[in-house]
């Protein structure tokens, strides 16, 4: 199972360039935690898709989802 994430963003950055997100689902030995940064440029004419995404193995779903955005708000 997978959960993919579009963030929109206010203002100039509508596609949350720069914010993070952190995920934690029940995993085989307690809970696990990944952080994703949303950074869609990879380099010089390089780029991927604006959506996150995270690996929850057998996890039906997340305990909860956090978003940091670039101006350290938290949601």
């Amino acid at each position: 199972a997978y959960l993919a994430v579009r963030l929109r963003g206010a203002g100039a950055n509508t596609r949350g360039i720069g914010a993070r997100v952190l995920a934690t689902h029940p995993a085989a030995r307690g809970a696990t935690t990944q952080l994703v940064e949303q950074q869609p440029t990879r380099g010089f004419q390089s780029s991927v898709d604006p959506v996150l995404h995270f690996g929850l193995g057998t996890a039906p779903r997340v305990a909860s989802l956090v978003v940091i955005w670039p101006d350290r708000r938290m949601q």
